[in-house]
């Protein structure tokens, strides 16, 4: 449970769908995950982007699926259970809201403030998660993901838990038209 404007929310199940909120450290997110589970398990947090053959990317071909994936690693312990939260921002704080084929344990949500996250379907097992993503149109731009993971302990509380934050700037794919002059 994690302590938010003076009453107990438990986030177990997704904090987008349990309190219509963000906790990846995104601009105008008020806390993360790590506010309320703090540094146990010493948590951390990487989002890869893959392209369709399954290599890692750092630039965007606009209209392409790519998978995001975001796993929460520990340094110690043995944490029960894991969690996350991703959302892409476009350049200027735009939501771009472009998940589909989640993993099983994994689903989305838009909040009423029009942010999509993609984010774990109750507390997971294992501590990876996916979620396809459509690159946005011709012109948008470098794109931030932002993701928020937690590795728990199941005591009922958040005490001894670790959380942590990280984000990843892809960028748009530069085509070229080729010219042919004449001979």
């Amino acid at each position: 449970m994690c302590i938010r404007d003076r009453v107990l929310t438990a986030s177990s199940n997704g904090r987008a769908f349990a309190a219509n909120d963000g906790n990846t450290g995104a601009p105008g997110e008020s806390q993360t995950c790590r506010t309320c589970h703090g540094t146990g398990f010493g948590a951390s947090v990487n989002i890869a982007v893959t392209n369709s053959s399954g290599f890692a990317v750092s630039e965007y071909t606009p209209g392409d699926v790519y998978q995001v994936a975001v796993t929460v690693n520990t340094t110690s312990g043995n944490p029960s259970r894991y969690g996350f939260q991703l959302l892409s921002l476009l350049t200027g704080n735009v939501p771009h809201n472009a998940w589909s084929n989640p993993s099983s344990n994994t689903r989305s949500k838009t909040n009423s403030n029009g942010r999509a996250y993609a984010e774990h379907n109750g507390p997971s097992v294992s501590n990876t998660f996916t979620v396809d993503w459509t690159a946005p149109t011709v012109g948008s731009g470098d794109i931030k993901f932002y993701a928020g993971g937690a590795a728990v302990n199941l005591n009922g509380g958040t005490g001894g838990d670790g959380g942590n934050i990280t984000n990843v700037t892809i960028t748009e794919a530069v085509s070229y038209t080729h010219l042919t002059l004449p001979t």
